[in-house]
């Protein structure tokens, strides 16, 4: 069950979602685009934070990758987790919480591909 203060949080973020698409719905602007990744990375602070695995950050070419471990592996396969987001919200500091989250759960590797958004 989520909390009044996160049901709130969550209703004020959304209001501004919306708000700011209101302008220009088809084609949103530079700024406005900023301030919907600002208001998503607001968001994302709200989930749990997981202190059972660890993070380490690969460079490949111009990519950059995150394995995340969970101390328990239940085996050896891997996850490759491309985050959402329309190719203009989300990178790593948005889905860190919920990928280690992802990570303890299912007991496997994950990584993390941060790609170049529009």
């Amino acid at each position: 069950m989520i909390s009044k203060k996160a049901r709130m949080r969550k209703k004020v973020i959304s209001f501004l979602m919306r708000l700011v698409t209101l302008v220009k719905p088809g084609s949103l602007s530079h700024f406005q685009i900023k301030i919907i990744r600002q208001l998503v990375l607001i968001a994302s602070y709200r989930r749990l934070s997981f202190n059972n695995t660890t993070f380490e950050k690969i460079k490949l070419d111009q990519l950059d990758l995150y394995r995340i471990k969970p101390k328990n592996l239940s085996d050896t396969k891997k996850i490759l987790f491309f985050h959402g987001g329309g190719f203009f919200v989300g990178n790593f500091k948005i889905y860190k919480k919920y990928v280690s989250f992802l990570a303890e759960v299912v007991g496997r590797e994950i990584v993390f591909v941060e790609y170049k958004l529009s």
